[in-house]
């Protein structure tokens, strides 16, 4: 049986929307009550889709997402669970404690239905595409047709979809600061609500 008390909050956008450096920035703050799982562990050895010669891990096909829902339910049900260690090894070689909260940050995360279901709270940091160009063109110094062809277009084959799953929107076009402290309102009473209990 689920344990309601343990809280799942998806953190879902592009590439580029913060999602991880506000996880982790979070977790930095309450590091005894939230916990913090990248899909990207999840990625299975091969992946769907080659661009240039280059393996790209960009459609839902590519995630293991049974591996990533039974360590999630087990961290609602159980102390422990077991994700990986490396991305790309499908092997739960982890072994991980469960918190109050856990975030759960990727770009695809709402493509899935069962996992839609397990998380409580789903949250898309929604990133502009000329906003986006300029961060990855910062970040990755990839080249235009790159970022369109492997970042943009899967992103809006998938975009409305995880769209009408989500809760919450956060504008990602804004300072790094801006979007920590809008999901901070968003968490906060989730914790405040664990206290009292």
């Amino acid at each position: 049986m689920l344990n309601n008390d343990v809280i799942i909050v998806g953190v879902c956008g592009t590439s580029c929307s913060g999602k991880s450096t506000i996880c982790k920035k979070i977790v930095e703050m309450y590091p005894n009550e939230i916990m913090h799982i990248k899909s990207d562990k999840f990625f299975k050895k091969t992946c769907k889709n080659i661009y240039d010669g280059i393996p790209i891990w960009n459609s839902p096909e590519d995630i293991n997402f049974d591996l990533l829902i039974k360590t999630l339910q087990d961290l609602k049900t159980k102390e422990f669970a077991y994700m990986p260690n490396k991305a790309f090894s499908e092997k739960a070689d982890k072994k991980i404690k469960s918190r109050k909260i856990i975030l759960l940050d990727g770009f695809l995360i709402y493509t899935n239905k069962e996992l839609v279901e397990l998380i409580d709270k789903k949250v898309y940091l929604d990133l502009s595409v000329k906003e986006l160009i300029k961060r990855r063109i910062s970040r990755e110094k990839d080249s235009v047709d790159f970022i369109h062809k492997v970042v943009i277009e899967p992103n809006k084959k998938y975009e409305s979809s995880q769209k009408e799953s989500a809760d919450i929107f956060i504008n990602a076009d804004n300072d790094i600061e801006k979007v920590l402290y809008d999901l901070l309102q968003i968490i906060k009473p989730k914790l405040i609500s664990n206290h009292s209990k």
